[in-house]
């Protein structure tokens, strides 16, 4: 059993407020524990799954980074600064519901079992 008094964390910005997590939490693992909702898609919070970051659904935007980073695959640093619902030159269109029907119909026409190629 790890000794909880050596337990590494680590600090950084989501969506302006400062959290504390220990070292090796995914973005996403952090703002869905301090309920932040971020969507995904190919990602499962069980026991057994592991996150691929393939659908970018969860993409956010980290500051200082010039492109979105897929939140499930991605650890947080100290002082990293995540904007959950990033807009502007990288994303244009913020991330929202509107996104929602796009992001499953590029999912459904690369599935190999539902793809009518």
């Amino acid at each position: 059993m790890p000794d909880s008094l050596n337990l590494k964390t680590v600090t950084f910005s989501l969506d302006g407020k400062y959290v504390t997590v220990p070292e090796g939490t995914t973005i996403w693992e952090a703002a869905n524990a301090k309920g932040t909702l971020i969507p995904h898609l190919c990602h499962k919070p069980s026991t057994g799954y592991r996150a691929d970051g393939n659908c970018r659904a969860c993409m956010v935007e980290i500051e200082g980074e010039r492109v979105l980073a897929a939140s499930c695959i991605r650890d947080v640093t100290d002082g990293m600064v995540v904007i959950p619902q990033p807009s502007g030159p990288k994303n244009p269109a913020p991330s929202s519901p509107n996104c929602w029907p796009l992001i499953s119909l590029m999912s459904a026409m690369t599935n190999p079992l539902i793809s009518p190629r």
